[in-house]
């Protein structure tokens, strides 16, 4: 952060200011908090430019402000701000037994209502656990994945927690990936309930459709939620009992979010990912011995050397592995340009043609035999040796990759998202 203005400020008892990132906190005197988290005098803290943070005080606090470019400080008006209804909330809320899904449209608060209930938690004496589910832009592990990380100390930001498990998705849109997310979601939980006194479940802001209504009540039952928080006032909501298989809590959200542009989230994904992968090296495995889940070249019977001839013939490019499924080929070509419609042999068997280098920075993920998932991306398939290359931090035993439908570049910027097999 670049340093600016330097301001101090007094928050009086049980008031509160807002304050829009970049900045630096220092406690000079007394105690506050950010997101239930207490800052006792000499703690510091740092809001980014992505965020916009309440801090208030139980008693009385004294606060040095370093500002950034385009930070600033505003004092809401009690009207305006929601920090002190979603506080007597996250006490109700904050009991033995309590299994929370958040959901509200983007920029709502559904993050920062999550951690204030955790940290809320520790502080009644329970032991919370988190589980992300905000597959596009997902803060415990990389996009792509849900995250479980049950946190024993209280945290500022969900990019703290390390994930104590992940499940694969694949995808970053809700929608494309939904059966799987519901799954993972489901198995995340189920894995907590073991270790937890009180579950916080966060989910993605795709609230803008009945579909999207209904996963997340599909989400809701399958964990065995007790409350679902509606945030931005819920209307998205629309005439569902306040009381079903789950208690629904309606909650104003803040005024004054920083809302973050679509630059700015696509440069926290690649945030996230950057520390996914930071000190991975490259493995190599045979495609014999591993089950590879995702892959169109992979799923069908191999196709045999002559066959191989007469399709590189009949492409004019010289194919390196093709396998047929059903009545589509899946050529993996020397050559070639990848075609957004199969191509028709002569027989009428179809062809998809994957050129070589087109697997390069798919996002994947490694299984272990105990049924834990790592982050890796795939860097080139061997055709000669049948053998499939990944970067990863992961150094265990794999029974199984999955291939995702996001594509990374060396930035770690997603530079292809979709549907279709990229290998």
């Amino acid at each position: 952060m670049v340093a600016g203005l330097r301001i101090s400020v007094e928050i009086s008892e049980n008031k509160s200011i807002r304050i829009r990132g970049p900045a630096r906190i220092n406690v000079i005197d007394g105690e506050c908090y950010i997101s239930g988290a207490k800052l006792s005098k000499g703690l510091q803290v740092i809001i980014s430019a992505y965020k916009s943070q309440a801090i208030y005080s139980r008693s009385r606090a004294l606060v040095e402000i370093e500002l950034g470019e385009g930070a600033g400080v505003d004092v809401a008006k009690p009207e305006e701000e929601s920090l002190f209804e979603w506080l007597e909330a996250a006490y109700k809320l904050a009991t033995k037994g309590s299994r929370v899904v958040v959901i509200g449209p983007t920029e709502s608060g559904k993050t920062s209502f999550s951690v204030l209930l955790a940290n809320i938690a520790i502080e009644q004496g329970l032991r919370p656990c988190i589980v992300d589910g905000d597959v596009g832009q997902e803060d415990i592990g990389p996009p792509g994945f849900v995250a479980l990380s049950c946190p024993s100390k209280q945290f500022v930001w969900l990019r703290d927690l390390e994930p104590q498990a992940m499940r694969f998705i694949g995808h970053n849109n809700p929608l494309m990936g939904s059966y799987r997310l519901i799954a993972s979601i489901a198995d995340l939980v189920s894995r907590a309930s073991t270790q937890s006194d009180l579950i916080v479940i966060n989910t993605d802001g795709w609230v803008s459709s009945p579909q999207a209504i209904e996963m997340k009540l599909d989400i809701a039952r399958y964990v065995g939620a007790s409350h679902i928080v509606a945030l931005a006032g819920g209307s998205f909501m629309g005439h569902l009992p306040r009381k079903g298989f789950a208690e629904i809590v309606v909650l104003r959200s803040p005024q004054g979010v920083r809302v973050r542009s679509r630059e700015e989230r696509r440069a926290l994904r690649s945030q996230a990912y950057k520390k996914a992968f930071e000190g991975s090296v490259m493995r190599s495995f045979s495609i014999s011995e591993v089950i590879i889940t995702g892959s169109c070249l992979f799923s069908g019977s191999p196709v045999s050397g002559e066959e191989l001839s007469q399709l590189s013939e009949a492409l004019s490019t010289k194919v390196l592995y093709a396998s047929i499924l059903e009545n589509t080929i899946y050529a993996f070509t020397e050559g070639g340009r990848e075609s957004d419609k199969p191509l028709r042999l002569r027989d009428g068997r179809e062809v998809v043609v994957i050129p070589r280098g087109s697997e390069k920075g798919l996002l994947c993920s490694l299984v272990s035999r105990a049924r834990e998932e790592y982050p890796c991306i795939i860097d080139s398939v061997d055709p000669e040796n049948l053998r499939i290359n990944v970067v990863t931090r992961y150094q265990g035993d794999v029974s199984a990759i999955i291939i995702g439908r996001i594509k990374l570049d060396e930035s770690y910027e997603d530079s292809w998202r979709g549907s279709r097999c990229q290998i």
